[in-house]
């Protein structure tokens, strides 16, 4: 492969000088002086030749361009071979366990592009914004980079691998993390899908509704390869009918809301004059509306942890909040703390007021979910 390169590189060479030469010669004023026909008759004689070698000169530019990209891109295909047989080896070696502990470890911060996410600090972080970091960069992905890992972590683990043998640049070890993380987010989502043991296609797209909510969108090629692996026949347009499927699961509660009696009673109005206690287990009863199994912790030495809520296997600490203030990051902190304590899956902080920017930031660095007034107000009306 490197002879190959090396020789088209030497064509590229001999047709760049050819091209040089026949644009000075394109260029060259006439050697004779003007005036005498025999001027004249040299003038007329060279103006073709010269015309011809700028011809030849425009003719060679595609072709010297054409070589360039070619050499490109097998550079870029040697650099493919290359990383796939050192993936291969890396995964066939006790020390792909690396890479899964680093995407188990830091995976709630990693953001969806790695590779991109590096560059976009590299830049930030040498002040080297050109126009066309500025064209090519997604500035949408700018918030979700605020809490996310540092590269410092990354160029470390690039080195960690290196020293035990292997020869990854930066760019490769964002798509081994790419590759595990994604495998990681599979191997979740699998579990949580098959924890009620689904049969048919209409139960896969219940849990997934039921367990991903209105995240679902982001789930379906999961969805398609987990119903592949078990043999359940679908057709694209089933998948794509699940906003149907998702409406008729909540028409279906409405109906059966309908016909529980129990009256509609509950405003964010009366829920702000709620005490603390009131405010859990009212917490309680819209969580059990949810379709959780709840489980009230004591109301002291809860560890910071007022409710306990499981659905599909997923186990989730809830810390109630019922305040005429922000709700500060102690909460968050409190939360992250019992997630331990109770080996649960997540935690969820509920309020009836809002969140302060430091709580917020705390929440999404240690994938807390926070449920502020405006979202609280959206589930009583959905729920209760």
């Amino acid at each position: 492969m490197i002879k190959k390169l090396n020789k088209i590189r030497l064509i590229i060479v001999l047709l760049i000088t050819l091209d040089i030469f026949a644009f000075i010669i394109f260029a060259m004023p006439p050697i004779v002086e003007e005036g005498t026909g025999f001027s004249i008759i040299i003038y007329e004689v060279i103006r073709p030749i010269k015309f011809l070698f700028a011809t030849i000169g425009i003719l060679l530019l595609p072709i010297i361009f054409y070589l360039y990209d070619l050499v490109n891109k097998i550079k870029i295909e040697d650099r493919k071979l290359f990383f796939e047989k050192e993936k291969n080896k890396l995964i066939s070696s006790g020390d792909y366990k690396i890479i899964k502990n680093f995407v188990s470890k830091y995976k709630t911060i990693l953001p969806k592009n790695i590779y991109k996410y590096y560059i976009f600090i590299k830049h930030k972080s040498h002040k080297k914004f050109t126009i066309f970091t500025i064209l090519t960069t997604d500035f949408t992905s700018v918030l979700e980079y605020k809490n996310a890992i540092n590269i410092y972590h990354i160029t470390k683990l690039q080195t960690l691998i290196n020293s035990k043998g292997f020869n990854f640049s930066i760019k490769d070890i964002c798509s081994l993390i790419d590759r595990e993380k994604q495998i990681q987010e599979y191997d979740d989502f699998k579990t949580k899908m098959l924890f009620n043991d689904p049969k048919g296609l209409e139960d896969y797209i219940k849990n997934l509704i039921e367990i991903y909510g209105e995240n679902y969108i982001e789930y379906r090629e999961f969805l398609r390869s987990l119903l592949k692996s078990k043999k359940v026949e679908f057709s694209d347009y089933g998948l794509i009918d699940i906003a149907n499927f998702k409406k008729k699961m909540e028409l279906d509660r409405f109906e059966k809301d309908l016909e529980s009696k129990e009256p509609y009673f509950v405003s964010m109005e009366e829920v702000d004059l709620f005490t603390g206690y009131d405010f859990e287990y009212f917490l309680n009863t819209l969580f059990k509306k949810m379709s959780y199994s709840v489980e009230h912790t004591k109301l002291s030495g809860d560890q910071g942890a007022d409710l306990i809520v499981s659905k599909l296997g997923e186990k989730i600490i809830v810390q109630a909040k019922r305040h005429t203030s922000k709700i500060s990051n102690k909460a968050v902190q409190e939360v992250v703390a019992s997630i331990k304590h109770f080996k649960a899956d997540k935690g969820m902080v509920v309020t009836n007021n809002y969140f302060t920017n430091s709580a917020i930031e705390l929440a999404e660095s240690n994938n807390i979910e926070l449920i502020d007034r405006d979202m609280l107000s959206k589930l009583i009306e959905k729920y209760l």
